[in-house]
């Protein structure tokens, strides 16, 4: 799923306009709309073309398939303290 997430976001960043990203991405109005389409373009890329040209493709996966976000992590079980 993290894929698909990715793509979309890519995609979006590399077609939409500033005022239709701004909602969703703060940081768009202090980027020149340029760079944030290359940045767009460079994440949909990450996960094709590792993969095309057998360059790091565990890396595309990895990413592809896990999330490091914390809020996607389990909760952490509160410890049981001693006495």
């Amino acid at each position: 799923m993290p894929a698909v997430f990715y793509l979309y976001a890519g995609g979006r960043k590399a077609v939409q306009s500033q005022e239709r990203l701004l909602p969703m991405m703060g940081w768009v109005d202090r980027v020149p709309m340029p760079l944030v389409r290359i940045i767009g373009v460079l994440d949909a890329a990450g996960l094709i073309l590792p993969p095309l040209t057998g360059i790091a493709p565990r890396l595309a996966i990895a990413a592809a398939t896990r999330s490091t976000s914390p809020a996607a992590r389990p909760p952490a079980r509160p410890r049981r303290g001693c006495g």
